[in-house]
């Protein structure tokens, strides 16, 4: 039996299952390897806007972390998730090697 506890974002919530409190979060799908390509500047993207220019560094940028969801106007965008490993950075770096490097190994 599942009874909705908290909405945290539009899909994201806390539910009841059984009794025991269960974190709710939409399914995002693995990128096959023929398709990584294309999600190329996505990615850059993400992680310069989404982490970098909010001061953040993520450590640990792999295929494995990275999903792909569908939004609300049906575009496939990818999400970094497994947030366990971050580093603050400062806001106003130029120096996004960081953002680089991991690009790179992504795509060697």
């Amino acid at each position: 039996r599942r009874q909705r506890q908290m909405c945290i974002r539009d899909s994201t919530g806390v539910d009841i299952w059984d009794g025991d409190l269960a974190l709710m979060m939409p399914y995002f799908a693995p990128i096959p390897t023929e398709q990584r390509e294309q999600y190329r500047e996505a990615i850059y993207k993400l992680l310069f806007t989404t982490f970098h220019s909010r001061g953040f560094h993520h450590l640990d940028v792999r295929w494995a972390n990275i999903g792909v969801y569908v939004d609300k106007t049906h575009d496939k965008v990818p999400v970094l998730f497994d947030l366990e490993r971050m580093q603050s950075v400062t806001v106003e770096s130029e120096d996004v090697s960081w953002v680089t490097e991991s690009m790179k190994k992504l795509y060697e």
